[in-house]
């Protein structure tokens, strides 16, 4: 009766409480009363997952063995596995992360979900209905894994694991909030944006920029921590984040400014949305301030000035257009900095295709067919840096990353669309108005034939660059 579950429940309140000599008193106390081993072992299991957990994955196999032992054995000699299993459960490391699956489960009947277009069958319907069109296969991309929405859009920015931060899952909550700050901080309206050409004449330009598909999450958070560690901010700095695409800059700087003031300056919602959510979340000391623009900002705080006002694609991609009001919401000594994909520097798919043919010593594509690609690409015009009003250049660095990037069926339609179909992108159009039809149909059969599947060294070149307040001849 009561008593049964009354010491069950203090064997593994004991073990939850990481105290090995109180679990082996309540343990004997079960066995000496005729409790069942059995029952015993299954409580244990349970508690392998749900209070040891991912702090110690091992805790669930040892369990386990344990349990099949004692099978094999049985009274009184089985008492040793029932002892070990405890003490490795009492000793062990402990988390409770895995209760994020029941935060999972109740939010099915407050919000209604559908699966996304891009992680839908692509067996059934693709044709009609675009099934998994948009997908990016994780293994095609360095270090298998690309930033990617898995959510419905419903729940994007929803968080439902916490990493603890013990044992084995201390070693990979890092990763895991980095990966996902780097997601979160991923625009939504760009996500089928083209990012392999450019050119200004496309109204999507400034997706284009902001593309990180073929970034590996790591290099954006060494391009952060660069920026970051170039300004030395102090705890009690004040930062102001202009334009989306700074979000994922956003928690790193509340960690390092918890006595300063944070400020977001995010058009979109939804960003919005995710800043204030995802903070909640963290349980984080200090709170950003968001505004949709940065004069609803000076209107209410007319007097503040920033140490540093940090972004990304501030200097080379229009996406904010309020550059010019930056030199008068900075302090007098602040700094501005900016990480902005360099679009110039940036491989073009001929050298990409020519590092791949060098690396394997077999040509790719013919002498011909890479000349009219580079023919397209010479007609592309790139953006230049742009220096805001009442600053000057400080500093400039440049960061070079080398990705290997899988040539996909999307890819092809997209830079050699078929006769009849829209152009899909800037390198698409060039190629529909500087190449005979003819040549057209001989590049696409061939890039078709030579390019699907092939994994192409693909060169990302960004600029971290610093301004100071002042005239723009002291560049």
């Amino acid at each position: 009766g009561d008593y049964h579950f009354d010491t069950i429940s203090a064997f593994i309140k004991s073990i939850r409480g990481s105290d090995p000599d109180a679990a082996l008193f309540w343990m004997a106390r079960m066995i000496k009363s005729g409790e069942s081993p059995r029952f015993i072992f299954r409580r244990m299991l349970i508690s392998a997952s749900e209070d040891v957990g991912l702090a110690d994955p091992y805790a669930l196999g040892v369990v386990e063995a344990a349990a099949q032992a004692f099978e094999r054995v049985g009274l009184p000699e089985g008492q040793f596995f029932l002892t070990q299993a405890a003490l490795y459960l009492s000793c062990a490391p402990k988390s409770n992360s895995t209760l994020g699956y029941f935060d999972a489960l109740n939010t099915l009947d407050e919000i209604p979900t559908d699966v996304p277009n891009h992680l839908k069958d692509p067996a059934r319907d693709k044709q009609g209905f675009g099934h998994g069109e948009g997908y990016k296969y994780p293994h095609a991309y360095s270090e298998h894994w690309v930033a990617q929405d898995y959510l419905p859009d419903s729940l994007r920015g929803k968080i439902f694991y916490q990493p603890g931060d013990l044992g084995w899952e201390r070693s990979v909550g890092k990763l895991v909030q980095d990966r996902r700050e780097i997601q979160l901080g991923t625009i939504p309206e760009s996500k089928n944006a083209e990012h392999l050409t450019y050119s200004p004449e496309i109204q999507g330009i400034e997706n284009w920029i902001r593309r990180t598909d073929t970034i590996h999450p790591d290099h954006l958070i060494t391009l952060k921590t660069e920026l970051l560690n170039k300004l030395n901010l102090s705890r009690s700095d004040r930062v102001l984040i202009p334009g989306n695409e700074g979000l994922f800059l956003l928690w790193t700087v509340l960690r390092t400014c918890p006595e300063g003031l944070t400020v977001g300056i995010f058009s979109h919602p939804q960003v919005q949305k995710i800043a204030m959510d995802h903070t909640r979340f963290l349980d984080m000391t200090a709170w950003p301030q968001i505004y949709g623009e940065i004069e609803s900002f000076r209107k209410e705080n007319k007097d503040i000035r920033f140490e540093a006002i940090l972004g990304r694609g501030l200097l080379f991609s229009p996406s904010f257009p309020e550059t010019h009001s930056f030199a008068t919401v900075l302090h007098s000594g602040g700094i501005l900095g900016s990480v902005d994909l360099n679009p110039g520097a940036t491989a073009s798919l001929s050298r990409s295709i020519k590092r791949h043919q060098d690396k394997n010593h077999t040509p790719t594509l013919s002498t011909e067919l890479l000349s009219f690609i580079e023919t397209c690409e010479e007609s592309l015009e790139f953006p230049q840096k742009t220096i805001p009003k009442g600053f000057y250049q400080k500093e400039v660095q440049q960061y070079e990353f080398l990705v290997e990037r899988r040539i996909s069926q999307e890819d092809i339609e997209r830079w050699f669309p078929k006769e009849g179909t829209s152009p899909g992108s800037p390198f698409a159009k060039a190629y529909r108005k500087l190449l005979k039809p003819a040549e057209q149909a001989v590049l696409r059969a061939e890039a078709w034939k030579n390019l699907l599947g092939k994994k192409i060294p693909w060169k990302m070149v960004f600029d971290i660059t610093l301004l100071e307040p002042g005239k723009n001849d002291r560049m």
